[in-house]
């Protein structure tokens, strides 16, 4: 796991670009984080420990924040990227809202206290499972997936 091989931000600094881009090719686009991650820790002494300042760093913003506090400290935010979008919006088709804004607000209330495992789950389930070409049949929510159901009564 990446924090345990790189605990602290002088561990990142001191790791080659090569080194970085290996250890964050799971999270996908690993060239563009690493070169961005390498200069961050070579331009902060600490992780800032608040959103607005997280979205102002290189290739930062909502997700990155937030995913950064949910894995890093275990806080109770939403971490929202394209395949956990498409989960909410076709369990949630009829009212899943429209802007970013209010669907962060919507998924906020739905975040457990175990932050961290909810957002890896939902990150996994929708890689995995709630593809662009779902798996519905196997599907272990789909009784209760509007997606599913309306693509059942097409039938």
């Amino acid at each position: 796991m990446f924090l345990e091989q790189y605990p602290m931000l002088a561990d990142i600094a001191e790791a080659s670009e090569d080194e970085l881009t290996e250890a964050i090719e799971p999270l996908g686009f690993h060239n563009i984080r690493a070169e961005a991650l390498k200069r961050i820790v070579l331009t902060h002494d600490c992780l800032p420990s608040n959103p607005e300042s997280l979205m102002k760093l290189p290739r930062g913003g909502q997700y990155v924040a937030n995913a950064t506090l949910c894995f890093a400290r275990g806080d109770r935010l939403p971490v929202l990227d394209r395949n956990v979008e498409r989960v909410y919006s076709r369990v949630f088709r009829n009212t899943w809202p429209e802007t970013k804004a209010d669907q962060m607000t919507f998924t906020q209330r739905l975040v457990p206290d175990e932050a961290r495992a909810y957002n890896l789950a939902l990150l996994d389930f929708g890689a995995l499972v709630c593809q662009d070409e779902p798996l519905c049949e196997q599907c272990f929510a789909n009784e209760y997936c509007v997606y599913f159901q309306d693509s059942v009564r097409r039938e």
